[in-house]
């Protein structure tokens, strides 16, 4: 991995980096300027005002021909237009293998979940399932239950299938997969994230002027 990098390098060729706003990807091109063991330099060759909506721990992925794979990597400190990066692992860029576009809410969303008396917030959203913040563990992997929210447009009532539970902040986050979605929650689902999304855009498009 890190020869490849440093092919990148001495050659100056222009790799593109993926991270993610709100959900969405944002692609941008970097230069590779340096590399100590494996820690990156990385120059923002073009104008990507993402940069600055970066925190340090945050993970994004850099893609070149050059490269065998997709390079999964960590920010350790950011400058202007400089990131300094850890080189993590060849991995295929999550977003991009998504099969339904996910989007954050502009504000909190409760949600309930029936089978165990508890209301978390809606982290991210698809027609394909949801990410939750939970303060409590009190769910676990495979367990099948009610979730009910609602979003503009009407009150959804559906079955979920926790798919994983993880630390997350200063509780967890777990993510759920929608069990035989009904089509007219589906339909409410899906105007609410095609809305959401053209909102995201909206605003990237002002913040990268």
């Amino acid at each position: 991995m890190l020869k490849e990098l440093e092919i990148l390098k001495l050659k100056k060729i222009p790799a593109t980096l993926i991270f993610s706003y709100k959900e969405l990807p944002v692609y941008c091109k970097g230069i590779v300027e340096d590399i100590k063991e494996d820690v990156i330099l990385l120059k923002i060759k073009e104008k990507c005002l993402i940069v600055p909506y970066l925190n340090v721990g945050e993970f994004f992925y850099m893609k070149a021909d050059e490269l065998t794979e997709p390079i999964r990597l960590e920010v350790l400190q950011k400058k202007d237009s400089t990131v300094h990066a850890r080189a993590i692992s060849y991995e295929e860029t999550y977003i991009e293998k998504r099969q339904h576009v996910r989007v954050q809410p502009s504000k909190p969303i409760p949600i309930y979940i029936r089978e165990k008396d508890t209301v978390g917030s809606i982290l991210d959203i698809s027609v394909g399932g949801v990410g939750v913040f939970l303060k409590k563990k009190v769910i676990e992997p495979q367990e099948v239950v009610t979730l009910e929210f609602e979003l503009e447009g009407g009150e959804i009532r559906t079955k979920g299938e926790c798919r994983y539970v993880i630390s997350y902040r200063e509780g967890y986050r777990a993510g759920f997969r929608f069990v035989d979605l009904d089509p007219k929650y589906e339909s409410i689902i899906g105007r609410y994230v095609m809305k959401r999304q053209m909102e995201i855009l909206k605003e990237l498009r002002e913040i990268m002027v």
